[in-house]
């Protein structure tokens, strides 16, 4: 029986280690409905249809997937680093190199193109503290910070650079969560108490807990420490349900991400969101390809996976950017336009796919490895 137990595991163990492309993919997922959720940037009158249901889930789809998988690697070097300082000072380093320098780039160019270009919407100085608050890790609270002020901060092309803050403040504490608790498995509980704690309060925009709201990061912490200690019991939760209903969850779960998003259904309903973003990172954690078995799709899953996070650092002062040059430059009617309209979006998709692909070739692709020498040789 041990050695079947031991089996059991081992097999669980390796499945985490392969690449998981049903992952990959829904990172595009996320980054897709995030990125029509911002429309509205570039052609205000699209806040009406993309406003219809709340598509900023794709952010909590990426902290759900965030929460496990980065659990998922501090788990596994806290078997080969019994000391904090190495432990995190590994983990840090290789965090910094992975997403500060794309963020960072694609800040400062719009701070600096800013100084330059008189953008109709927000002063300079306020891009300037978007761009220091961001750099610092804060701009989640300085948001908060802002729409608490009168009058309030007008919105500016950095202001998504609040869930990065919110998953480097997450990446800052869980080191020491997962290092300094002896029963590690034990962790689920708090975690759940948290995110349960979040589900049920009034989360308005403007609202604190809208700002910190960790739930989705949370259940994906849940995920990674599920698989680490009781890996065997779920991989025979999920071996009792056929493969073609696990993906008939997935395929409804995604729906459901958008369809839950409403004030109507509940005031709750970023609580509701959460879960579901958790319910699909724990199906996805098998690693079983429901959506990725064929060649092609394999491809694209990892095509659009690697580009995803700069995708969302780029798309937005993408946007604001072609608004601006539109309206000053051009004769397209994208304000009452609807082919004008298509047209401008089309243009801005295929600028942010063209700047994505330029971020992660020369920036993150470089940085990356650069941070694992570094993080290697420490």
């Amino acid at each position: 029986m041990r050695n079947l137990y031991s089996i059991t595991a081992n097999q669980a163990a390796n499945k985490e280690q392969q690449k998981n492309l049903d992952i990959e993919l829904f990172r595009g997922f996320a980054v897709a409905i995030t990125v029509v959720s911002h429309f509205g940037y570039l052609i205000h009158e699209w806040f009406e249809w993309t406003g219809y249901f709340w598509l900023g889930g794709g952010v909590d789809l990426f902290f759900a997937i965030s929460g496990f998988l980065i659990t998922r690697s501090l788990l596994d070097s806290l078997e080969r680093n019994r000391s904090f300082v190495a432990y995190a000072k590994l983990f840090w380093i290789r965090r910094l190199f992975r997403l500060w320098p794309a963020a960072l780039t694609w800040s400062t160019l719009f701070l600096l193109l800013s100084i330059f270009v008189d953008f109709t919407g927000f002063e300079r100085d306020e891009v300037f503290r978007s761009w220091l608050f961001g750099a610092l890790n804060i701009e989640n609270l300085y948001i908060y910070a802002c729409s608490k002020s009168s009058p309030p901060c007008s919105i500016t092309p950095l202001w998504h650079y609040w869930s990065l803050s919110l998953e480097e403040q997450f990446y800052l504490l869980l080191p020491f969560a997962l290092f300094f608790t002896r029963q590690r498995k034990l962790l689920i509980w708090p975690c759940l108490a948290i995110a349960f704690c979040q589900a049920v309060s009034l989360r308005p925009w403007g609202h604190l807990l809208w700002f910190i709201r960790s739930d989705s990061l949370m259940y994906g912490t849940v995920v990674g420490i599920g698989w680490r200690y009781y890996g065997p019991t779920l991989e025979s939760g999920f071996s009792a349900f056929p493969r073609w209903l696990l993906q008939l969850f997935l395929a409804g779960l995604s729906v459901l991400l958008i369809v839950v998003a409403r004030d109507q259904i509940s005031q709750r309903h970023m609580g509701l969101v959460a879960v579901t973003a958790g319910l699909i990172v724990l199906i996805l954690s098998r690693n079983s390809n429901l959506f990725t078995e064929a060649r092609m799709s394999k491809i694209v899953a990892t095509y659009i996976g690697s580009r995803s996070y700069s995708l969302y650092l780029v798309h937005v002062p993408i946007l604001w950017v072609l608004r601006e040059m539109l309206l000053k430059f051009s004769t397209l009617q994208i304000a009452t336009n609807l082919q004008h309209q298509i047209f401008a979006l089309a243009l801005g998709l295929a600028f942010s796919l063209i700047l994505s692909e330029c971020s992660y070739r020369f920036i993150e692709s470089p940085c990356r490895r650069l941070g694992r020498r570094i993080a290697s040789r420490a």
